[in-house]
């Protein structure tokens, strides 16, 4: 297997990004792969996506981008902080917007599965809901409410072999189970930045500079 590193939730955190990549002593012989969420309430969305575009990086959708590509369509103002990354990307709005919007709902490859949220129990993300995919923590047994207190976590169902490297829950923090790995570390919110190395199967993490926002209680699995 060709040595891969998978990064979780940067959030427009570009600066810790750049660390997380030299701690993690990536080169361009590496598979980089992205769970998602690189956009928005961080500092430097473009900035992400710059990076993750150069080096031909593959990316599944987060409920941010995706959430994002509906307030454009919507043509919505009032989010400050999907203002925030509209102004930032300028005159570049439209190359990132169609950049995004090539990412897939998820990604399967030999040795893993990586999805931004998690997998619908019973389904194959192929006939998987896409909200589902991008916004699910718990499971409540058809898909209505995504997370609540006292339902169990997605990935209590899934019993597969195969890992599933994953992001979305930063209130959970790192995640490591013998089939799935959560990466979600709250980096924006001032915790850590996660990487997966593989096929060494190590976790690298690095801090972050600062708090760039702060986290509203209990995480929703909408915008905020």
């Amino acid at each position: 297997m060709r040595k891969t590193l998978i990064i979780g939730d940067v959030h427009g955190c570009s600066a810790e990004l750049e660390d997380l990549l030299n701690a993690a002593g990536y080169d361009s012989r590496m598979e980089l792969f992205f769970v998602g969420d690189l956009i928005n309430k961080g500092p430097d969305s473009p900035g992400v996506l710059r990076r993750a575009y150069e080096a031909g990086a593959k990316v599944v959708l987060g409920n941010h981008e995706r959430s994002f590509l509906k307030y454009l369509r919507k043509q919505k103002e009032g989010n400050e902080h999907f203002e925030k990354v509209k102004r930032d990307m300028g005159r570049d709005l439209k190359f990132w917007v169609n950049y995004i919007q090539s990412w897939p709902l998820y990604l399967e490859q030999s040795k893993f599965l990586m999805v931004h949220a998690g997998l619908e129990p019973g389904k194959s993300p192929r006939e998987s809901r896409p909200r589902i995919l991008t916004n699910i923590r718990t499971w409540d047994g058809w898909g209505k409410v995504l997370e609540a207190e006292g339902d169990p976590p997605w990935y209590h169902f899934y019993t597969d072999k195969k890992l599933v490297v994953f992001g979305h829950w930063a209130l959970r923090g790192l995640i490591e189970r013998p089939n799935a790995v959560g990466l979600d570390t709250g980096c924006v919110y001032g915790g850590r930045l996660s990487g997966l190395l593989l096929p060494e199967r190590r976790i690298v993490q690095v801090p972050a500079r600062r708090v760039y926002c702060v986290p509203t209680l209990p995480e929703s699995n909408g915008l905020e």
